[in-house]
């Protein structure tokens, strides 16, 4: 439901946005949860060398899949008006490039092994490229979906997949069948959610030209260069580690980067899935998108962002008990992602700002430049140890950040100083649970255990914080509790 141009914004979009919101998390949560569950199991069972084989064709294959859904997915979300041959001939588009795309990866696979130094990887490439030809038939139906707030069956459909083809994976790792375990898994998983999409017939499909999906590629070709962009800048790394240290150390990155993207995942695709078609019906309400805007980015600093300043603290705890020896020597690249993780959570929603009011090509600015850092940064620090590539990753993003708060103010006229004031306390609740944290390491009781160790020092930090949080701005952090409680 629009909002009722009386510059607030109705209480049916606000149910709407609710109750999506609800499911939207129950699918990402799910599927997040699910995914890091079977790879936690399965990186304890495959030697690393295996694990980073498997890393480098999913790097490989997802940008591959940036191709081929290029960016009409988010266009469906967005658009004033579609019908249901923009809707096909965005699918047919989409078809035509997975095809194209994975005919040649088929072809580029041996290149790819011999230019990464990958033995196996052009084996594991041959099968994997069927993924991208599922999921070609899945990008706009989801979007579509998306974009009606039916979050339910996406959840729905998300879990089956995610819980069918985990418990596959497992039991083939378990058997003894090695990095091709996580390769079933990968194809299972993209059967099930074409099958499920198309079970809810969103529309009827019919043969059309192609051109008639002419008045997405507008928006979709600046969504489609920042995804890209993007892509290439935060997992670009995975290649740059695989060619210049080898796969075990691509393996040890994976590991340590794994919690902070299931947490980002976690946190931000909830928030984002239901962000951008939100923002994008309060476009012309100024006022009230102004108001969302700062209210989404309070909520997060004060929920969102602790978690992550959590995790950095007790980042080594972390790794020796999800990963055992093969992830003790990962905790100092998961404590720098989690802190890049907590400014991220805020820069993200600049870019969901200046889509939502049909103003990619400046998000696609902010993407460029960061990726033009962070390939600097991948550059200067090619072959070194993984603590200096690591540290070169997130000084570049950090050094960007400025820039994404700067372009997004002046295209929407917010405050930035209002900004400031509004999650001042927050952040500074979350420094004082940081040296709460410190302190306890220094001088508390030795704890053998990593996992009661990390347990006790989690605890510890979360209840500073709240304790911090309330004393600082007790009102702000009760009216936020009560908004998620309501819902």
């Amino acid at each position: 439901m629009p909002p009722d141009g009386s510059g607030r914004i109705s209480r049916g979009h606000v149910t709407s946005v609710r109750t999506s919101l609800i499911w939207s998390a129950a699918r990402n949560w799910g599927t997040r949860l699910g995914s890091v569950v079977v790879f936690i199991v399965v990186a304890r069972v495959l030697p690393p060398s295996q694990l980073g084989l498997f890393a480098t064709a999913a790097t490989v294959i997802a940008v591959a899949e940036l191709v081929a859904e290029n960016g009409l997915g988010e266009a469906v979300v967005q658009a004033p008006e579609l019908d249901e041959r923009m809707l096909s001939a965005a699918l047919i588009v989409n078809v035509l490039l997975g095809a194209a795309v994975a005919g040649v990866l088929l072809l580029a696979g041996p290149w790819l092994e011999a230019a990464l130094d990958a033995s196996g990887l052009g084996a594991i490439l041959s099968v994997v490229v069927l993924v991208i030809l599922l999921n070609a038939f899945s990008y706009v139906p989801q979007a579509y979906l998306r974009r009606r707030f039916e979050f339910r069956w996406l959840a729905f459909r998300a879990l089956v997949a995610t819980g069918v083809s985990g418990a596959v994976g497992i039991a083939m790792a378990l058997s003894g069948f090695g990095v091709w375990s996580l390769v079933a898994q990968a194809l299972l998983a993209a059967l099930l959610n074409l099958v499920l999409i198309w079970r809810a017939k969103p529309w009827r499909p019919r043969l059309v030209a192609p051109t008639a999906a002419a008045p997405l590629f507008k928006v979709s070709g600046h969504i489609f260069g920042s995804k890209l962009v993007d892509f290439v800048a935060n997992r670009g790394i995975e290649l740059a580690i695989a060619a210049g240290a080898g796969p075990a150390a691509l393996a040890l990155w994976v590991m340590a980067s794994r919690p902070w993207a299931v947490l980002m995942q976690l946190i931000s695709a909830v928030t984002m899935d239901v962000a951008l078609p939100s923002f994008a019906r309060l476009a012309s309400e100024r006022d009230a998108l102004l108001r969302a805007y700062y209210v989404s980015i309070q909520t997060t600093v004060a929920i969102g962002t602790p978690v992550f300043v959590l995790l950095a603290m007790v980042a080594p705890e972390v790794m020796a008990v999800l990963f055992g020896d093969n992830g003790r020597d990962g905790g100092f690249v998961l404590t720098l992602l989690s802190l890049l993780g907590a400014m991220q959570l805020l820069q993200y929603y600049n870019g969901t700002l200046l889509n939502a009011l049909g103003l990619s090509h400046k998000s696609f600015r902010i993407s460029l430049v960061k990726a033009a850092a962070i390939s600097v940064a991948l550059f200067v620090t090619f072959g070194q140890s993984l603590w200096n590539v690591a540290l070169g990753f997130t000084v570049a993003q950090v050094l960007v950040t400025p820039l994404s708060f700067a372009i997004a103010s002046r295209a929407v006229n917010y405050s930035i100083s209002h900004l400031l004031r509004l999650i001042a306390p927050f952040l500074l609740a979350e420094a004082v649970a940081c040296a709460a944290i410190l302190l306890a390491r220094e001088w508390g009781p030795h704890i053998d255990s990593a996992l009661l160790r990390g347990l006790s020092l989690g605890v510890l930090g979360g209840v500073t914080y709240l304790a911090a949080a309330f004393l600082f701005n007790r009102h702000a952090l009760m009216r936020i509790v009560s908004s998620i409680v309501s819902r």
